[in-house]
């Protein structure tokens, strides 16, 4: 009785760009399966032509593999940030965030604790917000949402401005935060 076994297909030559985006194809098809910080280059090397030590030919890492993955995307962002008209160009880097969700999911995956570490904040300025909405303070809006957009937003400018830049001006960083969550929360529609 003879048993079926799976084998790599057999290895070919190929050039480098063709190795890099065999690996690259490998990788997209597992984070599309499961989160970045499940997937082994053993993985993504048996999903290829090529030998696990031909990873490190063209990668020093599964995080460098990840940036250079990005790396279109980034440059696709950029082109649609280029534009005149605000929501359009929300709305184009929606659609690149929708296309390409497992790879950008992967990004944040990265981190592996970044919602731990955000989740808390996020619900205690969401009770703030309904707090304020109670009181008559704040507008009606969707607490959660606005709560996960601003600290989103907080989170983004400290990493950008802050992280690693000790002569950074944080008053000045603060003050600019605050006037965009002021206009947000405590915004009256003229009457």
């Amino acid at each position: 009785m003879a048993t079926a076994q799976t084998t790599k297909p057999r290895r070919r030559r190929r050039t480098p760009a063709e190795a890099e985006h065999e690996i690259i194809d490998a990788a997209r098809e597992l984070f599309a399966e499961r989160p970045w910080h499940e997937v082994t280059v053993g993985e993504i090397m048996e999903r290829t032509t090529l030998s696990r030590k031909s990873f490190y030919v063209y990668f020093r890492d599964r995080y460098e593999l990840l940036a250079r993955m990005l790396a279109p995307l980034r440059a696709e962002g950029d082109a649609v940030m280029s534009g005149q008209d605000p929501r359009e160009t929300l709305k184009g880097i929606a659609r690149i965030y929708q296309a390409n969700g497992e790879l950008l999911r992967a990004l944040v995956e990265a981190a592996r604790v970044w919602r731990g570490f955000t989740e808390g904040p996020i619900e205690r300025i969401a009770g703030q917000i309904r707090d304020g909405i109670a009181a008559g303070i704040v507008e009606p809006l969707d607490a959660d949402e606005t709560a996960r957009r601003l600290v989103g937003m907080n989170l983004f400018a400290f990493f950008d401005q802050l992280a690693g830049r000790p002569d950074a001006d944080v008053d000045a960083l603060v003050e600019s935060l605050y006037e965009v969550w002021r206009r947000v929360l405590y915004w009256r529609p003229s009457s």
